[in-house]
């Protein structure tokens, strides 16, 4: 009898010391799911917000404006920023050698849109057609040629226009 009690005792107690391990177990593991939460969020919040200064860095690059403040680390967003930032000064660069030469060239250089306005003109447009670049710009090609080479210049653009075309239609 007293062997059967101590048995039921302890069986009793085994199976509350399980239900207590259960208990502990379970909240631990909540606990832990939580945590890799938190560690996840807070890894991803930092990785997406390096993400988006590396995004508003093509954008200031694109609209010509200074550049954030380079990231620091030794990762791997830290070198696509590094590698970013060595590509943005050779194409300031770039842009600044090729203005240059725009602006001293003794030769007209100017771009016309697809409306056959003037977007652009260096200095020496002013030889050629009488006007500053600044007062070209927006002004329509046929509006500051001479009367007798309209229909020559008109049909030099169209014949431009068809060569764009085929080229375009060829990479398609």
């Amino acid at each position: 009898v007293f062997r059967k009690q101590n048995s039921e005792k302890n069986s009793n107690r085994q199976t509350e010391l399980r239900e207590k391990i259960l208990t502990v177990a379970t909240f631990a593991a909540i606990v832990n799911v939580l945590l890799s939460i938190a560690v996840a969020v807070f890894l991803l919040k930092d990785v997406v917000g390096r993400l988006r200064l590396l995004q508003d860095n093509a954008a200031r690059l694109a609209t010509g404006k200074q550049l954030s403040a380079p990231l620091q680390g030794s990762d791997e967003i830290a070198e696509v920023d590094r590698v970013f930032r060595r590509m943005a000064r050779a194409l300031t660069e770039s842009n600044h050698k090729e203005r240059a030469v725009v602006e001293n060239a003794l030769d007209t250089i100017c771009a016309i849109d697809k409306d056959g306005r003037f977007s652009t003109a260096n200095p020496a447009s002013f030889k050629l057609f009488g006007l500053e670049p600044e007062d070209l710009v927006g002004t329509r090609l046929v509006d500051v040629i001479a009367e007798e080479d309209k229909t020559k210049i008109l049909a030099w653009l169209s014949d431009l226009r068809e060569r764009k075309e085929r080229v375009a239609s060829q990479s398609e």
